[in-house]
């Protein structure tokens, strides 16, 4: 894999041609975007759709609690979601009697940061060097990830992941 550019807006932003105009002559095989308002994916898909409509998107689960919104249909084309596998279906129901609906996406991952944090604590107090060096070095179970380690920039290695394609 070859990133060929990166574009990077403010948190507010809501206006992406110039962005999408670079990508558009960067060429790239895939766009992989991340912004997290509502407003923010409307337009950011709106202005796709005008200004590179045949860009085959991905983002993360995140993104999918738009998919079902009717405003977003006509703007889905060639968008895929990349998602954990599947989150313990025993932290689900666990969740579900606890606050009466469904984990919403980050519930797991959250709850997963916060166990690797007070384990690590616990194994090497807080200093942040040490704190790094064993959340680097330790594999832990997650109810998101499965069996799951970090690698060298901070990504999540040896969990599965799907990618479903919004139709």
């Amino acid at each position: 894999m070859v990133i060929v550019a990166e574009e990077v807006t403010a948190t507010d932003d809501s206006d992406f041609r110039t962005e999408l105009i670079k990508i558009k002559n960067a060429n790239p095989d895939v766009v992989l975007f991340g912004v997290t308002s509502k407003k923010a994916n409307f337009a950011l898909l709106k202005q796709r759709s005008e200004i590179y409509p045949d860009s085959t998107l991905y983002s993360t689960e995140s993104f999918g609690s738009f998919v079902g919104q009717e405003e977003f249909q006509e703007l889905l084309d060639d968008v895929h979601i990349i998602s954990p596998e599947g989150v313990s279906p025993e932290f689900i129901e666990k969740y579900k009697e606890r606050f009466g609906t469904e984990p919403i996406f980050s519930a797991s991952n959250t709850y997963d940061a916060t166990n690797m944090i007070i384990e690590a604590t616990k194994a090497v107090g807080t200093d942040a060097s040490k704190l790094r060096e064993y959340l680097y070095n330790t594999e832990f179970d997650t109810v998101t990830f499965g069996a799951a380690r970090f690698n060298s920039i901070g990504g999540v290695q040896g969990a599965k992941f799907m990618i479903n394609q919004v139709k």
